[in-house]
């Protein structure tokens, strides 16, 4: 089984992130952990490096190994890539409200 998190930092991306170290223990398999930098958003260098060093030190302490991958782009983009050259079987992302404008076609 290969899971893909998509991990940003926040305490759900946190949550994510234990979630997929909770399945990995239980059936095994492969943990990939994906942080997406959105080319128009503002980026703090420091703060990403900041959520990464969390991130490492969550999977250090329950003994998982696990790459962390650094992509920049659109993240829908970003992840869509990622499933298919991963060929991922779940994905766990911190959950995420969009407003649905349904009179331009959703």
């Amino acid at each position: 089984m290969k899971i893909l998190v998509i991990y940003n930092g926040s305490l759900n991306s946190k949550r994510a992130l234990r979630a997929g170290i909770g399945e990995i223990k239980r059936h095994s398999g492969e943990l990939i952990v994906l942080y997406v930098l959105n080319r128009v958003s503002f980026i703090d260098r420091d703060v990403v490096s900041r959520h990464i060093s969390d991130a490492k030190r969550i999977l250090e302490k329950e003994n998982i190994k696990s790459d962390i991958t650094l992509a920049k782009g659109n993240p829908a983009d970003e992840i869509t890539e990622h499933v298919r050259e991963k060929n991922i079987d779940i994905i766990l992302s911190a959950k995420k409200r969009y407003k649905l404008n349904y009179e331009n076609g959703g």
